[in-house]
């Protein structure tokens, strides 16, 4: 990740960017998911990447067998194995490391859902966007109670 400085309420704070391998994994994903996360990167506080966008039936299959998706992108797709992708994956980006803490997670969270409701609101997206961080509900007979997937951001 790269950061520049940029002045926020008289305040000089960090600006991030995205790395290649973000870039290229967002790339793949829907043109609203691609506005939401550039608008998040340049506003957060807390650095972060897009690990995943699309995804091929055989790893979203690999990822179900250990218990990392409900969806087995066989008997059912995922967001992830449409084209463009219909979700992606984040991390959060701290001291040069991939972070997955709960603060860092619920922060980043709370601010690509307001900037993905403001986008909507102004007419800049077509869908509004939900995190895996609160499923807690039965959506087309899958079962996300107790399934928190805090990196996951879709299209709805």
């Amino acid at each position: 990740m790269r950061s520049g400085v940029r002045e926020r309420q008289n305040k000089m704070i960090e600006e991030f960017t995205f790395s290649k391998a973000s870039k290229k994994a967002l790339r793949t994903c829907h043109a609203d998911l691609k506005l939401i996360m550039n608008a998040a990167i340049s506003m957060t506080t807390v650095d972060f990447g897009i690990s995943e966008g699309h995804r091929s039936i055989e790893r979203q299959k690999a990822l179900f067998d250990l218990g990392k998706s409900k969806i087995d992108g066989i008997t059912r797709k995922g967001k992830h194995n449409y084209d463009p992708s219909e979700a992606c994956d984040i991390f959060a980006y701290v001291d040069g490391k991939a972070n997955y803490s709960d603060k860092n997670m619920a922060y980043l969270a709370g601010m690509i859902i307001l900037i993905s409701k403001q986008l909507y609101g102004s007419g800049k997206i077509t869908h509004q966007i939900r995190c895996g961080i609160n499923w807690g509900h039965w959506e087309n007979g899958v079962d996300y109670n107790g399934f928190i997937d805090a990196v996951h951001y879709e299209i709805i």
